[in-house]
């Protein structure tokens, strides 16, 4: 009680709270009533919620945990006046507008933890009533809007527990016909592997050509890939590859996400031969594969930040402005020391500065920070210079 008294809206110490009520023996009620509390101090935390209603179920109080459901639907159903009106036809071409919710704390929390509303409900139904109840929610949940998640799942819940195919399918169908489902490639894809689980093969594919269509889902990079990733499992090589030829040219037609030709190449490249989370290198270079495509941090030695402000993708005048205030700390000194100000050298072996040749050698590299690949093993480097004959260089540079 006194660490609720400072950390009331932090939902693992309600939950930890009502624990320990169960467990101490105290007994489940005082548990639910502290529940009860969380909720009413955390009104917009689902995790509450749904540890609530999942006590009152593991106590046999299946009503009282679909008053708690039903409290949570309500938010996100507009209200019944309302809903009535768009029932009714209204001579228009035009489709009625999306439904307002009835509002609360949990109405305005983002679309994907609407869908678990309504996600988690029907799952109650099932395992409480029956799948029938289940699917009359779905019902519900169709007239108010619901996002694409609550499709997905009423689908595969259709085939996985109902064994019905043919009725998920027609769930994944009505979903395409709304809009902003057909243009969600994380909908498109669900429904792609719901296809491809019961073997149908030919309506995967035909699935990505129809979708392919749209010019939204044209600039999806996901689609391509996992489009391409399906072909070389499912199709011949051939048509594999003149995929691969047709998604490079859509995507360096809309830009892609791919910032350069060879990233966008070895991305398709590594699609051919990719297996869940195994990639056809070593894990040093799928690091470096990964940064190179945009999808993970940089490896250790690579440089990404230019001075001057300039970024790998920036522009020029942000790399001329590195130089001119001296990219590279660590020369600056060295450089100061070993240049006059016409910005010829200065006698060798002075304040113990390199020897002339080496140190022009010196100056021709750029700074440190332009590198943009892994750092060298100086030792190597070394190691190597001194067995290129230098001295001979050196000696003929004199001469002339």
């Amino acid at each position: 009680m006194q660490a609720l008294m400072c950390l009331l809206h932090f939902p693992e110490v309600w939950y930890d709270y009502a624990r320990w009520q169960a467990e101490s023996g105290k007994g489940v009620e005082q548990a639910t009533l502290c529940l009860v509390r969380a909720v009413a101090a955390l009104p917009d935390c689902l995790l509450l919620h749904f540890a609530l209603a999942d006590l009152e179920e593991a106590q046999g109080n299946t009503a009282a945990a679909k008053e708690v459901y039903e409290a949570l639907v309500k938010q996100l159903e507009p209200p019944p006046g309302v809903l009535q009106q768009q029932q009714q036809p209204n001579g228009n071409a035009e489709p009625a507008a999306a439904p307002q919710p009835a509002g609360g704390p949990i109405a305005s929390l983002p679309p994907d933890q609407h869908a678990l509303v309504w996600v988690q409900y029907m799952r109650f139904s099932r395992r409480i009533e029956s799948i029938n109840f289940a699917r009359r929610l779905f019902i519900r949940a169709r007239k108010a809007r619901c996002p694409w998640q609550v499709y997905v799942a009423s689908a595969l819940m259709e085939w996985r527990i109902a064994q019905q195919r043919d009725v998920a399918r027609k769930i994944f169908e009505k979903g395409l016909e709304m809009h902003d489902f057909a243009t969600t490639p994380e909908y498109i894809l669900e429904y792609a592997d719901f296809l491809c689980n019961i073997g149908d093969i030919d309506n995967a594919r035909a699935l990505f050509e129809r979708v392919l269509i749209e010019e939204a889902n044209r600039k999806s990079v996901l689609l391509w890939e996992r489009y391409l990733a399906f072909e070389f499992e499912m199709g011949d090589l051939q048509s594999a590859l003149r995929l691969e030829k047709r998604a490079r040219e859509t995507l360096e037609d809309s830009g892609g996400a791919a910032s350069s030709n060879s990233a966008r190449n070895i991305q398709l490249l590594l699609l051919r031969y990719q297996f869940l989370d195994s990639w056809a290198c070593p894990p040093y270079q799928k690091q470096y594969l990964m940064y190179m495509m945009g999808k993970g941090p940089a490896p250790p030695g690579f440089e990404r930040q230019r001075r001057g402000g300039g970024t790998l993708g920036g522009s020029d005048s942000g790399i001329a402005d590195g130089v001119k205030a001296g990219a590279d700390d660590r020369l600056a000194g060295r450089w100061q020391d070993g240049i006059d100000g016409d910005g010829s050298s200065a006698e060798q072996g002075i304040g113990g500065r390199l020897p002339q040749l080496l140190e022009r050698f010196y100056m021709m590299l750029p700074p440190s920070d332009y590198l943009d690949g892994p750092m060298p093993d100086l030792d190597i480097v070394v190691d190597a210079l001194f067995g290129m004959g230098l001295t001979g260089m050196a000696a003929a540079r004199n001469r002339e």
